[in-house]
């Protein structure tokens, strides 16, 4: 975390408390203020590493989906992992390559015979949960 947030956060807790004896609703949006600060706090010390985490789970999970039908999915200079650009609106950009491959390889397992197929079917099924809860921890899935 920044020390400017972890600074900034510690004050408005603190002046909430000294607050709190004056003015409980002043006291209240302190620490309204404050929660929120810490909760950006944290977003910032994940949020790339999340992404590109993200990233080397897709980008295995569709190499191993394009294996059970050679030549069917061209994707091969997608699935490299996350580029040296670690900025957010970068990784974010390559995760909405994967995940138009992740829409594309789902329909065609779905329709697949055998084992590996449905394996790999269900692997995507927890992928995307779980980067879902990931992303929105405090979030309705349904």
């Amino acid at each position: 975390m920044p020390s400017v947030l972890t600074a900034a956060v510690a004050q408005l807790k603190t002046q909430a408390i000294t607050a709190s004896v004056f003015d409980r609703q002043l006291a209240l949006e302190l620490y309204v203020l404050a929660n929120g600060l810490d909760v950006l706090a944290n977003e910032y010390d994940v949020c790339a590493a999340r992404r590109v985490e993200e990233i080397a789970e897709l980008s295995d999970l569709l190499a191993r989906g394009a294996k059970l039908s050679p030549g069917r999915f061209s994707w091969a200079g997608d699935l490299d992992g996350a580029t040296g650009d670690l900025k957010i609106s970068a990784l974010e950009a390559h995760l909405d390559v994967l995940r138009a491959h992740l829409i594309e390889l789902q329909a065609w397992l779905e329709t697949s015979p055998g084992e590996q197929a449905a394996e790999i079917l269900d692997e995507l099924f927890r992928f995307e949960y779980n980067a879902a809860t990931k992303r929105a921890p405090k979030a309705a899935l349904w």
